[in-house]
């Protein structure tokens, strides 16, 4: 288990902000979770989503409410995770109230298309608590052993996977993901994306894109990696090939992938679809029995280090967050034990029961 500290999952702020401000990501999507984020002054803080189009659809923080079954209220903490739960093509201000008082909002997004099975449904996700970060003990080898023990079988592991521009190892990084499909370029029937992939990818996510089985070329190179950090993209993983390693070295830019290559992206594959589930395979050689392969939606949490990624399912990060917790704080016990001089066996039935 590594000494490393995770970062903070949900993005709490480590300071108090003398103004109150809110932000939200650059795009929201229909029923695709996405994160508030505020100026941390005095909680509890009050939420409202506001239909720009039509009526409130919670009440407005300059009054106050009778149903507070509309409004989110966080006790402590800077971020929440919302279910965009209003139909594409609306326009929305989100609007944040602080326990003094103070009042913040953004400027109108409109909700791009998604899907739409949570119309009507709980606007909060509460499996992903807004004020609740990683245990400081906690590392994103806990995260996959808490999945595996959780029932996930491949442990969240996306498999294969080197970081290929981490000048400190100890860096990492934490967000949801914002997901790529590659086809190859002689492909003319798969759909084509309306605009660049990296202008579409909202800030503090962190870029998956899949390129086609086998493809040798790379299909990340250092102008993007300018253009995400720029963006305030997180890092970039790749399933598939990267070029112009010193580029991202110099930026400080997380690039993990497959291979490195020298060849570049368009000559040998197009990007097809955003904000899709992918489907990562092992490379082979296959174990016996075969690992299995994972699946990422959009809005899954992705953590990265020198170690790997790892994928939490959108709807199970409280969940996870909670069992890795303890799983962090027994690891610590043991060691504490094995600095002490105890046997490995002792310390392990001690505090891991095994």
């Amino acid at each position: 288990m590594q000494r490393a500290l995770l970062v903070l999952l949900l993005g709490l702020t480590a300071h108090l902000a003398a103004a109150l401000s809110i932000t939200t990501p650059d795009a929201l999507y229909q029923c695709k979770p996405s994160i508030l984020t505020w100026t941390r002054t005095v909680g509890p803080y009050t939420l409202n989503i506001v239909d720009s189009d039509t009526e409130p659809i919670w009440t407005s923080p300059h009054t106050d409410a009778d149903a507070d079954d509309k409004l989110i209220v966080v006790p402590s903490g800077s971020s929440a995770a919302w279910i965009v739960d209003v139909p594409a093509g609306r326009n929305v201000t989100v609007w944040v109230k602080d326990g003094e008082g103070n009042v913040a909002g953004t400027w109108p997004r409109v909700i791009g298309p998604g899907s739409g099975g949570c119309l009507g449904s709980a606007r909060y996700d509460n499996s992903l608590p807004p004020s609740t970060p990683l245990a400081e003990t906690e590392t994103k080898l806990q995260v996959s052993d808490a999945l595996v023990k959780s029932g996930i079988a491949h442990g969240g592991l996306i498999t294969d996977m080197n970081a290929y521009s981490l000048r400190d190892e100890g860096k990492r990084i934490a967000g949801p993901a914002f997901t790529v499909k590659m086809v190859h370029a002689s492909d003319t029937t798969s759909p084509k994306p309306s605009q660049h992939f990296v202008d579409a990818c909202p800030a503090n996510h962190i870029m998956l894109i899949q390129a086609p089985a086998g493809t040798k070329s790379a299909c990340w190179g250092g102008l993007m990696s300018t253009a995400a950090q720029a963006k305030g993209i997180r890092g970039v993983v790749i399933d598939g090939g990267c070029r112009d390693l010193v580029e991202h070295r110099q930026l400080e830019f997380p690039v993990f992938a497959r291979h490195h290559s020298t060849l570049g992206q368009s000559t040998f594959t197009r990007p097809s679809t955003l904000s899709e589930p992918l489907t990562i395979h092992p490379l082979p050689p296959a174990s016996e029995p075969p690992f299995p392969s994972i699946t990422v939606s959009p809005g899954d949490y992705l953590l990265c280090d020198v170690d790997g990624c790892v994928a939490i399912p959108a709807g199970r990060v409280g969940e996870v967050m909670d069992l890795a917790e303890k799983m962090g704080l027994a690891d610590e016990k043991v060691r504490e034990d094995l600095e002490r001089g105890r046997g490995v066996a002792e310390s392990m039935a001690r505090w891991r029961g095994k």
